[in-house]
């Protein structure tokens, strides 16, 4: 079953949208309320299936299409297809970590120097105990980023698809159906990192204690997490506005506007 809607972009054009429903998932309710409002979100975007006909001029700064226009040819891949970028993006996740450690560590110091009181205070006095709790957080949190992800996809009518890859040890969230443009998929790249880093820092203000220092390492871990989304924001960063980007789940290719090309006439 099929459901169309209108979907407007900024200079006031108008396109007829069909998509398919999007399969249910078993989510929380909580969850399911979040992919409803996100969907409803999508109606006023723009969105996946773009006419055959639309030009790159007419492309808004933010939209999805369901196929590549034929002047435009891949000029960059991006993945973790070797042991060498593996340990590059390890060692390189401990920039956003120590960014992470000094910001949420300087956020401690502002609510102590505020006398913030905190709403309550836990502290489990059992050092297992706690590393458990931190243990199963990281995976709350890994969950939440890759949700971050699939919720913005979601929002330009993406049907994102979610996975692990234990080979490569990497958790994602992919909507390889879908062309995005540049600044469309730099809000699909940061969303986990902005989202999950202002609700850790409302944790510390709610929280004191052994529970502050707990929010503050789980914005910590989610920042150094975030190394890949910052890997792919700096390199989209160095292309126009005209990128168009297809996200596979572990990795992304880049497209480029070639004016005068035709891609039908190079198979």
């Amino acid at each position: 079953m099929t459901r169309s809607f209108i979907a407007h972009d900024y200079s006031g054009r108008i396109f007829d949208q069909h998509t398919a429903d999007i399969p249910h998932i078993r989510w929380t309710t909580l969850v399911r309320m979040i992919g409803l409002f996100a969907d409803r979100i999508s109606q006023n975007w723009n969105i996946c299936n773009f006419p055959t006909w639309i030009t790159v001029n007419q492309l808004p700064r933010f939209a999805a299409l369901d196929h590549l226009p034929p002047d435009y040819v891949l000029g960059e891949r991006l993945a973790i297809e070797s042991r060498r970028t593996f340990v590059l993006l390890n060692l390189a996740s401990l920039l956003p970590l120590a960014a992470g450690t000094i910001c949420f560590y300087g956020v401690g110091r502002v609510l102590q120097a505020l006398n913030v009181s905190p709403l309550f205070t836990a502290a489990s006095g059992n050092a297992l105990l706690t590393a458990v709790i931190v243990i199963v957080l990281m995976f709350v949190v890994l969950s939440i980023h890759e949700l971050c992800h699939g919720l913005v996809f979601q929002a330009f009518g993406a049907h994102p698809k979610y996975g692990i890859d234990l080979r490569k040890g990497v958790a994602f969230a992919s909507a390889k159906e879908c062309y995005f443009t540049r600044d469309a998929y730099l809000m699909v790249a940061l969303a986990p990192i902005v989202v999950i880093s202002i609700l850790c820092v409302i944790a510390m203000a709610l929280t004191g204690g052994e529970a502050r220092f707990v929010a503050a390492l789980m914005g910590t871990i989610n920042a150094g997490s975030a190394v890949g989304d910052l890997w792919f924001t700096l390199v989209c960063l160095r292309y126009p506005r005209d990128l168009l980007v297809r996200d596979f789940g572990d990795g992304a290719e880049l497209f480029r506007h070639q004016p005068g090309y035709d891609r039908s006439e190079h198979p």
